[in-house]
């Protein structure tokens, strides 16, 4: 399969921190062509010389959806290739070796597919990474939904048109749009799980995060709430935003010890990188 891979690169910092570092050269070996797309640097770091095919910094407009809009014209005739990767470093990784999830049965039946199928809104594939292949890329409609894309007033904007409205466009065309792992088949977390995950947190704690469970669902995000299960399920990664909106009230140190213990490599890098993001530097 020869697979295009274009990453959106944002950083408050206007950094290329060493988590996108390790997780390009993590996409390298799967990618025939290798593009970083970002709205905060505006040159390569040293360590990613030789790394990529294509390195684009553009303005920082129209939020992931405008990176990817800018890396599909730098790739030119999408027919060049089987599939699209689009990904983004809202998620740490790939921890492991993604290509098993790049060529799971889950996935493969499908034109639009990703690595979570979320049930919240409509049905829709998350954006953090997801892919077209060549039925779509032979199409019009792969034109027609890139030429689309136009500056949101907000993000929520954006999730709305085009993160829910993407998988939505394509089936209206006549796609199949799933992934490696469906939300709506997903069994509520298990009281083992919910323990686990607010584990260092006291009855305090615990109280908090089945409130949070309560108010915010179901339908539940897994992207956040389940993350063993999704590394269980082959998915090698793990979104930023525990550590950030930790909409579930989930203890981070909780989900640092498991990430040391599947990757201690990545532990390390997330660790560094939350440091960062408190202090600022």
């Amino acid at each position: 399969m020869k697979r295009a891979v274009v990453l959106a690169h944002f950083d408050r910092d206007g950094v290329v921190d060493p988590c996108v570092v390790a997780a390009v050269q993590a996409y390298r070996p799967l990618a025939d062509t290798l593009l970083l797309v970002s709205v905060s640097a505006g040159k390569l770091p040293r360590a990613l010389d030789g790394v990529v095919d294509g390195f684009l910094p553009r303005d920082n407009v129209g939020y992931d959806f405008g990176s990817w809009q800018a890396g599909v014209r730098w790739l030119g005739d999408p027919q060049r290739y089987d599939e699209i990767l689009f990904v983004n470093d809202s998620v740490y990784g790939p921890l492991f070796d993604l290509r098993p999830a790049l060529e799971d049965p889950r996935g493969r039946a499908f034109d639009l597919w990703g690595m979570v199928m979320s049930a919240e809104r409509e049905p829709h594939v998350q954006s953090w990474c997801f892919a077209m292949r060549r039925p779509i890329l032979e199409s019009p409609a792969f034109t027609a939904f890139w030429e689309s894309v136009a500056p949101q007033p907000t993000k929520e904007d954006v999730v709305n048109r085009y993160e829910v409205g993407m998988s939505q466009f394509f089936k209206a065309a006549g796609f199949q749009a799933g992934a490696v792992i469906d939300s709506r088949d997903e069994p509520p977390p298990t009281i083992r799980e919910m323990l686990h995950a607010a584990a260092g947190l006291g009855p305090l704690g615990l109280l908090r995060h089945i409130r949070q469970l309560r108010r915010r669902g179901p339908p539940y995000n897994p992207s956040e709430l389940l993350w063993r299960r999704l590394w269980q399920a082959g998915v090698p990664f793990l979104k930023a935003g525990i550590f950030s909106r930790n909409q579930y009230a989930i203890d981070p140190r909780q989900v640092l010890a498991d990430l040391g213990s599947l990757a201690p490599a990545w532990g390390d890098l997330v660790m560094r990188h939350q440091a960062r993001r408190a202090t600022g530097n």
